[in-house]
């Protein structure tokens, strides 16, 4: 266990305020701050500063995860070289493995099984919110998108939990979904 000793000074003549949080190995933490500076003395002007610093789950810093169809196979690997044997929560036909929000999310087919493992390691059973030929999950956005094959079938998850159906423009053999953040630029002629 690591423990992290975050310091703050609430003012100038006060002493050191001191907190202790403990990270448990495999686990992340999101160190968030405020930082407040006086711009000038005798003066109620402050410049306050946000910093949002992730440390990253060193679990899965850099982890590969492959999910075997028609087992509770799963497999994790620091390179992609070298893997170790893990196991699923469910014999399930697993078609599309995904990692995001610290989560890594798994679909299966002709279920509404899922699953979700914050390693690649440890896994539960999550439920979709329709059983269908689920074929490709990703994340992106801030949410998870999983699509299902000859349906309208999509759903929309903020966690990898909790599931709500969604509806696709037309009934096809949707097999794949990714997301991008596309760069847009006005052009202009001269």
């Amino acid at each position: 266990m690591t423990d992290y000793k975050i310091l703050a000074q609430s003012a100038p003549d006060a002493g050191v305020d001191q907190s202790i949080y403990q990270v448990p190995p495999g686990k992340s933490v999101i160190i968030r701050s405020i930082n407040i500076t006086n711009t000038s003395q005798g003066s109620d002007e402050y410049d306050i500063a946000y910093t949002d610093e992730g440390f990253v789950n060193t679990a899965s810093e850099h982890t590969f995860v492959a999910v075997a169809y028609g087992s509770t196979i799963a497999a994790t690997s620091p390179d992609g070289i070298t893997w170790t044997q893990r196991t699923l929560p469910v014999s399930a036909s697993w078609r599309s493995v995904t990692y995001g929000n610290n989560t890594f999310v798994a679909v299966a087919s002709s279920s509404s099984i899922a699953a979700t493992s914050p390693d690649g390691i440890t896994w539960t059973q999550r439920t979709l919110p329709v059983s269908a030929q689920w074929r490709s999950v990703i994340y992106g956005n801030n949410t998870f998108v999983a699509v299902a094959y000859y349906s309208t079938i999509a759903a929309t998850s903020p966690d990898g939990i909790t599931w709500t159906q969604r509806t696709l423009p037309v009934s096809a053999q949707w097999r794949s979904v990714t997301y991008a953040k596309l760069n847009t630029r006005k052009l202009s002629s001269t």
